[in-house]
């Protein structure tokens, strides 16, 4: 607990710090001038808004070599006080030094660490930097090194990139290996893979029914049939209820909340 109460004073302290900085900062632009606040400024770069403020000088004045200098201490300090968000903050403004500076090279391999790293926004400012016939070659050796990333499906920029690629067999596969995404991908899939759609739906819907235990479970049960239904699987819908109805006569909470889906269903 003592650790802990450190570990808040010592964040409060710094916090308070670059706070009081930051008003002293403001005073002294306004009393002394843009070049004495600047002096001010490159003192205190361990302070994450002073360290921003010089990149934006740097850029300002067109000294992207100063920039990006600037960003890779602030990512070295940062790893070391181990704050992967603001690294990644940093990483970010090195992108767009090496943008402004015309490296295209590190634009790129940056861009691509920023996507690997769960960005999907970076997906498009890689893209961008390749011409339509080099992004033919880097786009098939790019793909598998996204889909194998490991990451949870909401950080995955995986299936994003499938849906922008129209990459539907691929967007089916993926899914069908993680069928609880089928509720959030259905629309980019049903179209074209109808069958496999109601499948995969059927599928968690059942297993989600088996593990249920209570009305709440009941109903979320009830709404996963009923999106199968929107999604035109109603024929399919109606077999899971006739199924679970079955199933399970005794879960009288079920079966009320079965006997109300009948009425979406006709």
């Amino acid at each position: 607990m003592l650790g802990e109460n450190q570990g808040v004073t010592e964040w409060s302290r710094k916090y308070w710090n670059e706070h009081i900085d930051l008003m002293r900062l403001e005073i002294m632009t306004r009393l002394q001038g843009e070049a004495q606040a600047e002096t001010f400024v490159q003192g205190r770069l361990e302070h994450t808004g002073f360290r921003e403020r010089a990149i934006q000088q740097a850029m300002g004045r067109g000294d992207y070599e100063e920039a990006i200098r600037l960003a890779l201490d602030g990512e070295q300090l940062d790893t070391e006080r181990s704050r992967p968000g603001i690294v990644t903050h940093w990483k970010k403004l090195r992108h767009e030094a090496y943008h402004a500076a015309g490296q295209l090279e590190e634009q790129r391999k940056l861009a691509e660490e920023l996507l690997l790293d769960g960005d999907y926004d970076y997906y498009l400012e890689l893209k961008s930097a390749y011409t339509p016939e080099e992004w033919k070659r880097v786009y098939p050796e790019l793909l598998p090194r996204l889909a194998h990333s490991g990451r949870f499906a909401y950080y995955d920029p995986y299936p994003r990139i499938l849906i922008e690629e129209q990459e539907t067999a691929r967007l089916l596969d993926y899914v069908s290996r993680k069928p609880a995404l089928i509720e959030q991908y259905y629309p980019q899939l049903v179209s074209e893979y109808p069958e496999e759609v109601y499948k995969l739906f059927t599928g968690n819907i059942m297993k989600t029914a088996e593990t249920a235990s209570n009305r709440s479970n009941y109903r979320n049960v009830c709404r996963m049939i009923s999106m199968l239904a929107k999604a035109g699987g109603v024929e399919a819908a109606r077999h899971c209820v006739g199924t679970l109805k079955a199933l399970y006569p005794r879960r009288s909470a079920m079966q009320d909340e079965l006997s109300s889906v009948k009425v979406e269903l006709r």
